[in-house]
């Protein structure tokens, strides 16, 4: 199933719904409006008004109107799944992941298959609270799914991942609306050469309201000969993203009238990016990240 969005133009005032199979947000910036649009839902179909958020699929919703601030978090959401998986008093950890100095296919062995299935539905748990309110998991998920078909011994990570989440259930995403802050900007990053295949790993994040609104890390799909190629093929994913948020933002009504700002941690992608000529060290860069 997929979310749906509809953006509703009343009186000169923007209105946005959010549908999802039964589930069913309304925003707007006049309490009236918003009543008198769940009003003529309601005489044209069988709903009931749950009154204001508290949860939307899984993500606890917590406003504070005076200081004009909203945070996020899936604390129940992983009680419930560490409990499933039998983790409820796992030993605390602090870490994502634990140092591992290769992730490596290696041969299942017999009796091992038993545990793919288990495997893949923490996997699939754990992905669900990282497109949710937990960007700090992200790098640990991405790296463990890539053997979702061929765990082996990798089943032990996913437990202390899962762990990580339980120790830390509680964390939150917090949303200052009182400040404006920077507005919306990124940050991109990457590692260079992974152990096991050479192909670095992108992350990229974006701010709104001083805290993140999107995140994601990603296995490159050609390897860098360099740090400065691997560090501006990030940027180029991360301006991939702040177009779309361009795009969006605008079709919400608004616009923006100076570029979104990109941070990166290495001279050289910054100077590339700044200045996009081809010399010996970056000529056989694709042209598609070149734009």
């Amino acid at each position: 199933m997929q979310e749906y969005m509809c953006i509703l133009n009343m009186g000169g005032m923007m209105h946005y719904s959010s549908f999802y199979m039964l589930n069913i947000t309304i925003l707007g910036s006049s309490t009236r409006r918003v009543k008198w649009l769940k009003d003529s839902l309601a005489s044209r179909y069988e709903m009931s008004d749950l009154g204001e958020i508290q949860s939307y699929l899984g993500v606890d919703i917590i406003r504070d109107r005076p200081h004009r601030t909203l945070e996020i978090n899936q604390t129940v959401y992983i009680q419930h799944i560490v409990d499933s998986f039998g983790m409820r008093d796992a030993n605390p950890v602090y870490t994502p992941l634990r140092l591992v100095r290769r992730f490596t296919w290696s041969s299942i062995r017999p009796g091992l298959y038993l545990e793919i299935k288990g495997y893949q539905q923490i996997i699939g748990s754990l992905l669900y609270a990282q497109i949710g309110s937990r960007p700090d998991i992200s790098f640990a998920v991405a790296r463990l799914s890539q053997f979702a078909s061929k765990p082996s011994n990798k089943y032990r990570l996913a437990k202390y991942v899962l762990s990580y989440l339980h120790t830390t259930k509680d964390y939150r995403i917090r949303y200052d609306g009182g400040k404006s802050g920077e507005g919306l900007y990124g940050y991109a990053d990457s590692s260079w050469g992974d152990q096991e295949d050479k192909h670095s790993t992108s992350g990229y994040v974006f701010l709104l309201g001083s805290a993140a609104i999107s995140w994601g890390t990603r296995k490159q799909k050609t390897v860098a000969q360099s740090t400065t190629e691997a560090e501006y093929m990030s940027l180029a994913e991360a301006a991939n993203q702040a177009a779309w948020y361009r795009t969006l933002l605008e079709e919400l009504g608004y616009e923006l009238d100076s570029p979104i700002q990109l941070h990166c941690d290495n001279k050289g992608a910054v100077d590339l990016a700044l200045n996009p000529v081809t010399g010996r060290r970056s000529k056989h860069i694709p042209i598609s990240t070149m734009h």
